[in-house]
């Protein structure tokens, strides 16, 4: 299953990777594809990488949420995008719960 990754990014020590790419780590291992915004592009906080994320987002069968996404304007539009498109929304810790199909490693545009 290809997964988007959303959370806080703007504002955070180094943008976050660390965390990004744990979670990246994490999905991969529970046997599903990453997507991860700072392999779309380098300079998340741009508007047209914005575009990409977003374009990326909407061919996903699932998000998983951050910790404290829900203080990032960007990461709750993403989950409303996903609402709106009936994409599964779980925090990191559930994603091992999601049923895993084939495993395709998913490194941006």
């Amino acid at each position: 299953m290809k997964i988007y990754i959303t959370g806080r990014i703007i504002g955070q020590p180094n943008m976050n990777r660390g965390t990004f790419a744990d979670a990246s780590v994490l999905i991969a291992q529970a046997g599903h594809a990453p997507v991860n915004p700072h392999d779309i592009c380098i300079d998340v906080a741009n508007p047209a990488c914005l575009k990409k994320c977003i374009t990326e987002l909407i061919q996903c069968e699932a998000v998983v949420t951050l910790d404290g996404w829900e203080r990032s304007e960007i990461a709750s539009l993403e989950v409303k995008i996903a609402q709106a498109l009936g994409i599964k929304i779980v925090p990191l810790p559930a994603v091992k719960l999601l049923k895993t199909n084939t495993f395709e490693p998913v490194f941006g545009c």
